[in-house]
């Protein structure tokens, strides 16, 4: 947490601010797939906004916890199905999985923090992609 004090954060919070103030999380009461792919589209509307800013400012991930995440984004999915979490409605139980922390709850400690919001992240870059080749 401490290191996103730093100077390099400012542009990224303020934007990242901006947008959770313009664009309200209705998944909130939904389920947990829901709020990965909301928490996943502000990822992405920060890709397009400011993409100069490397994507471990944008995470606040270290540059190893962002390969860590990338090199396990197939056994991050394979936990959230095997847990049944995708549509699980319970707040309690999804959000540790969305917000910040030191590591995931269920994952090895070098894992980041958040990772429903990469695999959100994830899901809209693959998104816009497929819309853009058509």
């Amino acid at each position: 947490m401490m290191k996103k004090l730093e100077p390099e954060y400012i542009l990224n919070d303020m934007v990242r601010g901006w947008l959770e103030s313009e664009f309200l999380d209705d998944s909130a009461q939904k389920n947990c797939l829901s709020q990965m792919i909301f928490q996943g589209k502000l990822l992405y509307a920060m890709d397009v906004l400011s993409p100069e800013t490397h994507d471990t400012i944008k995470t606040g991930y270290s540059v190893s916890q962002l390969k860590w995440a990338q090199d396990h984004e197939e056994q991050i999915w394979a936990f959230f199905i095997e847990q049944e979490l995708l549509y699980n409605i319970n707040p309690k139980i999804y959000m540790k999985y969305i917000h910040d922390g030191n590591s995931t709850n269920g994952f090895p400690k070098e894992s980041p923090a958040r990772l429903g919001a990469f695999i959100g992240w994830q899901i809209v870059r693959s998104l816009h992609a497929r819309a853009s080749t058509n």
